[in-house]
């Protein structure tokens, strides 16, 4: 029986297990804006990380402390292993970065954009009209 398979199923959030998890994110995580269409028109985005590696065991790990989901895939490489990828997306993509953001030296940078991107996102309070303008302004200042 592995390690793994005796922690409890939701295991405390301590400064070890976040650092490990930063350092695991800094080499083999992504963070990513991702955009869907709708066929009635209309689209939505949603802040996304993820990680991938062939062996499941440290995402296994990262599933238990903040959810997510984890999947297997087969290498488009002849010569490479399958591997595996685990996903967060929205609110808890941005719970996850705050968590680990103190530990993280690489993906410093993006993991603070991902998290501004939240910020700017519809809630209670600041109602979709205001956030979808202050997106077409952002987007407005791209194009020049």
């Amino acid at each position: 029986m592995d390690q793994l398979s005796l922690m409890p199923k939701e295991a405390p959030l301590n400064p070890i297990s976040l650092a490990y998890i930063g350092g695991l994110f800094d080499g083999e995580g992504s963070v990513a804006v991702v955009r869907t269409r709708y066929e009635k028109g209309g689209m939505q985005h949603r802040l996304r990380i993820q990680m991938a590696m062939t062996n499941p065991k440290a995402l296994e790990f990262c599933t238990r402390l903040f959810g997510g989901r984890t999947h297997s895939r087969e290498s488009l490489q002849e010569n490479h292993s399958p591997y595996f990828t685990w996903q967060l997306d929205g609110s808890k993509a941005g719970h996850f970065l705050k968590a680990i953001r103190p530990f993280l030296l690489v993906k410093d940078c993006e993991a603070d954009l991902g998290l501004q991107f939240l910020d700017q996102y519809p809630r209670p309070g600041i109602g979709r009209t205001y956030a979808t303008t202050r997106r077409e302004a952002v987007g407005e200042r791209i194009k020049k």
